[in-house]
């Protein structure tokens, strides 16, 4: 247990895909739709891999 917005809790599978390959990757594109709306974009991950292992190294698991 851990107070509100102290800790981000993943399904093991989406922590393995968040520790993939893919986060080399410069940018990833996203499309959302609902209903008769779509909104395209780009999301830059530059960074993602260091966010990411910095998380790891200072947050308990």
């Amino acid at each position: 247990m851990a107070a509100a917005g102290a800790a981000v809790l993943l399904p093991d599978e989406v922590s393995a895909f968040a520790s993939g390959k893919w986060q080399t990757t410069p940018s990833l594109a996203v499309t959302i739709k609902e209903s008769d709306s779509e909104i395209k974009g780009v999301v830059s991950l530059t960074g993602l891999r260091e966010a990411y292992n910095s998380l790891v190294a200072n947050c308990g698991q």
